[in-house]
């Protein structure tokens, strides 16, 4: 079960950077950016490291 939800949140991730790399309208740029970092937020808490302060936009 741990594993489906793992392989789903990577194939998300993927999707989400890929539409970023193509995306030329800034604020769904900005839309896509801070949605990575909720992810990659969500990642370090479940391993309990602490991330750079880095905020876009705020």
């Amino acid at each position: 079960m741990q594993e489906l939800t793992q392989e789903r949140t990577k194939e998300r991730w993927m999707e989400l950077c890929e539409q970023a790399a193509v995306e030329s309208d800034s604020q769904k740029l900005m839309a896509l950016i801070s949605e990575i970092n909720r992810m990659l937020d969500s990642k370090m808490e479940e391993q309990h490291e602490p991330r750079a302060g880095f905020s876009v936009g705020r």
